[in-house]
C-alpha cells in the first residue's frame, strides 16, 4: 500500500477501535445504516446482510477469474501441441464454474444471518476475527485476543474490513493452478480432480479471513498441493466397463509433473 494510503487505515482503524464497545445480539441485528453509512454501496442490496453476501462472492468471482486468466495464459495451456490439454483444463475450468455457482459464489461466508446449513466466518452480531498468518494458527494481535472487526456496525468499518484478505494457505498462484497444470499434465489423466481444486480455491478449507498485518506474501513451501489429490483416473473391471463406484473415478496415485 502507499503511504498515504497506510495513514488512511490507520485513521480509519482508530475510529473503529472508538466503536469497540458491542452491541447486544438484538440490538445489533436491529441497527439499520445511517444514510451516511450506505455512500458507496450497491443499489441492488436492501439489507447489510445482502450487501455482505455481494462482497463476499466478488471476492470469489475474482479468484476464479484470476485462475482461469492463469491456466488460459500458461505456456502449458498454449502449447502447439495442447489440443487434448486445453480440453483436460477446459473440463476442470467448466466444472469449477459449475460448482462455484451452486454455492451461490460463497456469499455466505459474510452473511451473519446465515441460516442455511453453510458456515459464517462471523458471528450472530456480524463481526469477524482474524485467522491469524498462514502458518500461525491463530491472531496473536493484543497478547492473543487477535484482531477483529464488524463491518455492519458503521462505514468506517466497512472500509477497514475491505483491507482484509481472504489468504490462501495454500497459495492460489504459487502452488494451486501450477499444480492444476500439472495435473492435465499426466499422460494417463482422464478427469482432473475438481473438488479438490475447489476447496482449495474457494472454501475454509484453505481459505483464512485475515488482517492486512497478517497477510504474509512470502512463499511457502511448507504449504502446497497433495499430488496424490490432484487427479481421477476411470475405474475399469476386466471386460473394460467403467464401474459405477463413486462416480466410476478414483484418485490416482500417479503423481502430477511440474507444470
Amino acid at each position: 500500500m502507499s503511504q498515504n494510503l497506510k495513514e488512511k487505515v490507520r485513521v480509519l482503524a482508530r475510529l473503529v477501535a472508538a466503536q469497540e464497545e458491542e452491541d447486544t445480539l438484538e440490538e445489533a441485528q436491529k441497527k439499520t445504516w445511517k444514510e451516511e453509512d450506505m455512500v458507496g454501496l450497491d443499489t441492488r442490496c436492501t439489507t447489510k446482510e445482502a450487501f455482505m453476501c455481494r462482497r463476499c462472492e466478488d471476492r470469489i468471482r475474482g479468484y476464479l477469474y484470476k485462475t482461469c486468466s492463469d491456466v488460459r495464459n500458461s505456456p502449458v495451456y498454449r502449447r502447439e501441441d495442447g489440443h487434448r490439454l486445453r480440453e483436460v483444463l477446459e473440463a476442470a475450468i467448466a466444472d469449477l464454474k459449475r460448482a462455484l455457482a451452486g454455492e451461490r459464489y460463497m456469499g455466505h461466508y459474510f452473511d451473519r444471518n446465515c441460516t442455511y446449513g453453510k458456515m459464517a466466518l462471523c458471528d450472530r452480531r456480524g463481526k469477524f476475527s482474524c485467522a491469524g498468518a498462514w502458518d500461525a494458527g491463530r491472531c496473536n494481535h493484543r497478547n492473543g485476543k487477535g484482531h477483529t472487526i464488524n463491518p455492519y456496525r458503521s462505514r468506517e468499518q466497512r472500509i477497514v474490513f475491505s483491507t482484509w484478505n481472504l489468504d490462501h494457505r495454500i497459495e492460489r498462484a504459487r502452488s494451486i493452478v501450477p499444480a492444476l497444470l500439472g495435473a492435465a499434465v499426466l499422460r494417463t489423466v482422464l478427469r482432473v480432480n475438481t473438488d479438490y481444486f475447489f476447496r482449495l480455491l474457494f472454501t475454509h478449507h484453505n481459505l483464512g479471513l485475515v488482517h492486512i498485518v497478517c497477510h504474509e506474501k512470502s512463499a511457502r513451501p511448507s504449504a502446497s498441493c497433495d499430488p496424490d489429490q490432484t487427479v481421477l483416473v476411470a475405474l475399469t473391471t476386466v471386460d473394460g466397463q467403467k464401474k459405477g463406484g463413486g462416480g466410476g473415478w478414483a484418485q490416482t496415485t500417479e503423481r502430477a509433473v511440474s507444470a
